[in-house]
């Protein structure tokens, strides 16, 4: 078993090309998934569909003579050549060593067309990307893209969001997270699309503690293929606010000096209030003596008056003390 195609196919490929038809050849593949095309260089062009139904013939049709654009995209990659592939096990037990390095996903392999990839006859612009707010209750952060067709020729463009986790996920490279195709464009139309992460989308899976654990921070990627990025930037993780260590230090100092400006204040006042209260008690003790010199003076003078009162004949006012 390999991934060539059946029945000599490159063979023959390579005999009309060595005879001189491959400028205008356009080689036409059915095929179940991943194949080799060492012929690839030597062709003007390649249209590859997966198993379809009874309508195959007019589809194919419709596009090869440009009735209709070509939308579609690769599901798999295919590769460069046979090294680049993850070799099949043996036997009964067949051990899964590769982990999630497969597909685009591995950056050793090389690929003659990358996931994703595919041609249709206009090219597109990727103009700007920004944030808008949710609608859906399970997502967390839409994404929202413009897409220009800046050809000649109406077609659909397929942008592809791929996200770029910190290294606690492990993840090898990138990882597709969401497609969306536009409407058949009209040449130098523009049009927006929105990509829509939830929770999930946004989390990795941690072997240790057996759960989905949220990124702290993650890197979007927008373009046409896995190897064709046209847009990248910073995607804000809701709940999730980034500490920059070196602010601590700042913070600290200035701790530090509202400290001690506060014991220096505190101080200040503890002296001002003692000295208040030491002259007001002087000032009380005063005010008592004077009061009780006043009271004891005013006590005298009624007893002897009383005693001038008793000595005095009826009729008579005692004398003025």
């Amino acid at each position: 078993p390999n991934l060539h195609l059946e029945d000599n196919v490159d063979d023959i490929i390579m005999a009309l090309v060595r005879a001189g038809h491959g400028p205008n050849m356009v080689v036409l593949m059915m095929v179940p998934g991943a194949v080799l095309t060492p012929w690839r260089h030597n062709v003007s062009a390649i249209l590859t569909l997966f198993p379809g139904g009874q309508a195959t013939g007019p589809a194919v049709s419709d596009v090869l003579f440009g009735d209709r654009p070509p939308s579609g995209r690769l599901p798999v990659m295919m590769p460069a050549s046979k090294e680049d592939v993850i070799e099949p096990g043996g036997g009964d037990n067949v051990v899964y060593s590769e982990g999630m390095k497969t597909s685009y996903r591995n950056p050793d392999f090389a690929a003659a067309f990358p996931f994703g990839h595919g041609l249709t006859y206009t090219h597109f612009e990727y103009l700007d990307a920004d944030f808008k707010e949710c609608v859906e209750e399970d997502d967390v952060v839409c994404i929202r893209c413009s897409v220009r067709n800046a050809g000649s020729v109406a077609a659909r463009a397929v942008p592809q969001l791929y996200l770029e986790m910190p290294p606690e996920a492990g993840h090898p490279t990138y990882i597709l997270k969401g497609f969306q195709k536009t409407s058949i464009l009209p040449p130098k139309a523009t049009q927006d699309v929105v990509f829509r992460l939830t929770a999930r989308d946004l989390s990795y899976y941690d072997t240790a503690s057996r759960s989905w654990l949220r990124v702290s921070s993650a890197t979007a990627l927008v373009g046409e293929s896995s190897r064709d990025i046209r847009l990248k930037f910073p995607v804000p993780v809701p709940g999730i606010r980034n500490f920059n260590f070196l602010w601590i230090f700042p913070i600290l100092l200035g701790l530090c000096a509202l400290a001690v400006c506060v014991a220096v204040m505190w101080r200040v006042i503890g002296k001002s209030r003692q000295a208040s209260l030491l002259h007001s008690c002087a000032g009380e003790a005063e005010d008592t003596e004077e009061e009780y010199d006043s009271e004891l003076e005013d006590s005298e003078a009624a007893v002897l008056q009383h005693l001038a009162a008793k000595d005095m004949p009826t009729g008579h006012a005692p004398p003025p003390l």
